[in-house]
């Protein structure tokens, strides 16, 4: 798992555990006092981390991710080799003819860092939309189950401390997300 999907898990988990929270405290009064409190836990990185729509959404960007690296290094090395040629020639060429070239090699190399910028933010850009589908998804998945099961309280298993195993739908809700949406597709990165 990659440190910024570990990072959004966090943030889902905090954030639907808050939303849970501040529900169960707005819904305490004397007509939810009678109300029998009817809690699920759900494992949200087990989730994102087993089931096949995500796991074809990580293959779709280690792909993408590994020809980002390769593209960058075949770059640099282009770059490496001319400025090694750069330095072979500056005895043999006149000070405006190096200056010429130099100037040359340093506008290639700015574009270079330009290019490199660019595709890092049209793969966290790709990356995020992505995991806001899968949220999405998984979302929606779990409503459709608190509603058809009464569940009160849904509540992340990141934070809680002790939980009873039967409260526990995580396997239910892989088994749904896997049925209902066996795979997504990478969203296309926006041109800008």
């Amino acid at each position: 798992m990659t440190p910024m999907i570990g990072r959004r898990l966090r943030e889902i988990a905090l954030a639907a555990g808050l939303a849970f929270s501040a529900t169960a405290l707005v819904a305490v009064g004397p007509a939810a006092a009678q109300q029998t409190l009817n809690v699920a836990v759900v494992d949200v990185q087990k989730v994102m981390e087993e089931t096949s729509a995500a796991k074809s959404l990580q293959e779709q960007l280690g792909r993408v991710r590994a020809g980002f690296r390769d593209g960058i290094a075949k770059d640099e090395e282009a770059l490496r080799k001319e400025q090694e040629d750069l330095q072979k020639q500056r005895s043999l060429l006149s000070p405006e003819a190096f200056q010429k070239r130099r100037e040359d090699f340093e506008r290639k190399f700015g574009e270079m860092q330009k290019a490199v910028a660019e595709r890092r933010r049209s793969f966290d850009e790709t990356s995020a939309r992505a995991q806001v589908e899968i949220d999405r998804v998984f979302l929606q998945i779990l409503a459709a189950l608190a509603e058809e099961r009464s569940y009160t309280l849904v509540l992340p298993r990141q934070t809680t401390i002790l939980v009873d195993n039967s409260l526990d739908v995580t396997d239910e809700v892989i088994q749904r997300m896997n049925k209902a949406v066996p795979r997504l597709d990478l969203p296309k990165a926006q041109s800008k």
